[in-house]
């Protein structure tokens, strides 16, 4: 009597395992077979390792990797980019067609109102932040 509940179980817990894993083979209820992606999905998750980014904060630069920049069109991306240069202990050199020296002053960067000016720094990094549609 006890094999014959045994095997019953056996077969009885074997058979509802089956059904679940052809449920999710058939379709998701919008015409799409959701199988093999459903049973692979359901298998990632429990795999996943929770993995916790910690950003390294950039701050300042040390002195020898400093950088001079200069920005080549100084509206508001040029400055928006300025001022996170800045901000990282760059110098920053900028240079547009507008007078852009008030303001370039407050944010502490270096402003040219002649490009060959500008160039006679030698920066180490060119920007173009110049429009595509006045250029």
């Amino acid at each position: 009597m006890k094999e014959k509940e045994m095997v019953r179980k056996q077969l009885f817990e074997n058979g509802k395992a089956r059904r679940r894993q052809r449920s999710l083979r058939e379709t998701n209820g919008n015409g799409s077979a959701a199988g093999q992606t459903s049973m692979i999905h359901m298998r990632s998750k429990d795999v996943l390792q929770p993995h916790e980014y910690i950003p390294q904060a950039s701050g300042s630069v040390d002195a020898s990797s400093k950088l001079k920049i200069a920005i080549v069109g100084f509206g508001n991306f040029g400055q928006f980019l300025a001022k996170t240069i800045v901000r990282q202990g760059h110098t920053v050199l900028a240079y547009s067609r507008t007078d852009y020296s008030d303001v370039a002053r407050k944010m502490g960067v270096s402003y040219f109102s002649d490009a060959d000016d500008l160039c006679e720094e030698h920066p180490e990094v060119v920007l173009l932040c110049t429009s595509i549609l006045s250029t």
